[in-house]
């Protein structure tokens, strides 16, 4: 699993103009700030990690 973007990139101009033009949300908590994620992104990590060397 790779990030589709770095962080930086959930603030940027074109990003935030790209998504209220599509009617979208960008993946960020209440407030606003792109880290709020990192707790998820922690958790799909050791998801990753555990289900990848349980198969091997």
């Amino acid at each position: 699993m790779l990030r589709p973007v770095e962080y930086g990139q959930y603030a940027s101009a074109q990003i935030t103009a790209f998504a209220d033009e599509k009617d979208t949300k960008r993946p960020m908590g209440h407030t606003g700030v792109c880290w709020d994620i990192a707790i998820a992104e922690s958790f799909f990590a050791m998801l990753k990690t555990e289900s990848y060397y349980r198969r091997v």
